[in-house]
């Protein structure tokens, strides 16, 4: 009986490490690259033909190996790349009034929009949410650098506000229908208190900030090009483009 049970033991942890071993195996060799790069090894090399000077690694980085000091570089770079991309694809599709560039003395300023509190970096992808970034500057950031002067009465409350915007779509760990929410405020959100932030001061120019979130399994619908109901209801009320602009 003892001698049994000993074996029923040792089968049971035997098992147990054979099925451990199987999907230990699949995930290193799904993973293998990411493995390689924690224990610092390869197990790829490339080789030239015996005879042949010809380079076999197509697409060299400029950088050279990567390594501490190079990453800081590789950053720069992106930045670089990214202020060139906005310079090359951003459009002005309408200028009333020769509005832009504002002028010298058009220093203060007030940004509506939950958007400006949760601007998109990128299209949401693989788990990761377009609106987050280690390294993104947001816009009162880049034109507080730049010397403006922005309504922060109306940007924390758009910090400390509940909404969000959400990419909606499927998750794809669980299955699961996510709602999708473009994030921005009800008419009741804008009180009279906040209003009196960009009626008092803080009207040299208004920007306003619209976002729409997509990416892998959550594509856009066309309809949500459109100026949603919370978009519209506050320049129909009068609100702040009608009051900047002094529309009848």
């Amino acid at each position: 009986m003892k001698r049994s049970r000993l074996w029923t033991g040792l089968a049971s942890i035997f098992s147990f490490l054979l099925v451990l071993c199987i999907f230990g195996c699949q995930a290193m060799l799904h993973y293998s690259s990411t493995v390689n790069q924690i224990l610092g090894i390869s197990t790829s090399i490339v080789q030239n033909p015996e005879g042949s000077d010809s380079n076999l690694t197509y697409y060299e980085s400029d950088f050279g190996e990567l390594n501490a000091e190079k990453l800081q570089k590789v950053i720069k770079a992106t930045y670089e790349e990214s202020v060139q991309e906005e310079a090359e694809g951003a459009v002005l599709l309408k200028n009333d009034d020769n509005a832009l560039p504002l002028k010298e003395d058009e220093k203060s300023i007030t940004l509506f929009g939950h958007a400006v509190v949760q601007p998109l970096y990128r299209s949401s992808a693989a788990g990761s949410k377009g609106y987050t970034s280690e390294y993104g500057i947001d816009l009162a950031e880049a034109l507080q650098d730049e010397g403006f002067e922005i309504n922060n009465t109306l940007y924390d409350a758009y910090s400390n506000s509940s909404a969000e915007r959400k990419a909606g779509g499927v998750d794809v760990t669980t299955g699961e229908t996510l709602e999708a929410s473009f994030g921005e405020e009800d008419i009741s959100f804008y009180t009279q208190e906040l209003q009196a932030s960009y009626q008092d001061q803080y009207h040299d120019a208004a920007i306003v900030m619209l976002a729409r979130e997509g990416g892998e399994g959550a594509e856009i619908p066309l309809n949500a090009l459109e100026l949603q109901q919370e978009e519209k209801e506050f320049h129909e009320s009068g609100g702040y483009i009608c009051y900047l602009w002094k529309c009848p």
